[in-house]
């Protein structure tokens, strides 16, 4: 990943839906893992995810609406898992990082 990142530079984000792009990389840490979304669509904020309770294989996945990605605040995701939708919530966010294409 850190090859793939020499490619984005990190911009400051605050709120799902505000300034999120095809192809932005979110590194949400939690109080117990850290979730890497990778954006599709940003007007449904679909895309693929992968760590956490989610695991190393990257799916698909919606964040939840009310979303924010405030620290404190709880991320909330409808992930695609073999042939069925599965709601997961996070722990506690820590941080956020947002990667941009430069």
């Amino acid at each position: 990943m850190d090859h793939l990142l020499a490619m984005y530079e990190e911009i400051e984000t605050t709120a799902i839906g505000g300034d999120i792009r095809v192809s932005d990389i979110l590194w949400i840490h939690t109080r117990h893992s850290l979730y890497e979304f990778f954006v599709i669509d940003p007007e449904r904020v679909y895309g693929v995810v992968k760590g956490g309770v989610v695991g190393a294989k990257a799916t698909g996945a919606f964040f939840c609406y009310p979303a924010s990605l405030t620290t404190g605040a709880k991320a909330q995701l409808l992930v695609e898992s073999q042939s069925e939708l599965r709601f997961i919530t996070t722990s506690p966010i820590t941080c956020v990082k947002h990667f941009r294409s430069k």
